[in-house]
């Protein structure tokens, strides 16, 4: 497979930090990785850990494109999920 040929990826960024594990960091890390099966995104969205994105007071914390999103958690994350990546992912809408 050529460089072409290779679908366009974006990553998202899920802080793994002390403060956001204790925040509940890895039950949203398994509910995005449902989000990312559901919308077979496998191919095309790389999900990273980071140890820390620096915004501890700001809970749970995630980068797409550049923008953070701050209190992400397990109730959220799947709205934020379907209203946020989706849309961009499936290119019906570009964040800026």
């Amino acid at each position: 497979m050529t460089m072409e040929s290779q679908p366009h990826c974006e990553t998202l960024t899920l802080c793994m930090g002390s403060a956001c594990h204790q925040h509940g960091v890895y039950a949203v890390l398994k509910l995005i990785q449902q989000e990312i099966e559901t919308y077979h995104l496998q191919e095309r969205l790389i999900l990273k850990g980071a140890f820390c994105l620096g915004d501890c007071a700001q809970g749970i914390n995630m980068e797409f494109q550049g923008q953070r999103y701050h209190h992400i958690s397990a109730d959220n994350i799947k709205e934020t999920f379907e209203q946020e990546i989706v849309p961009v992912m499936l290119g019906e809408g570009e964040k800026s």
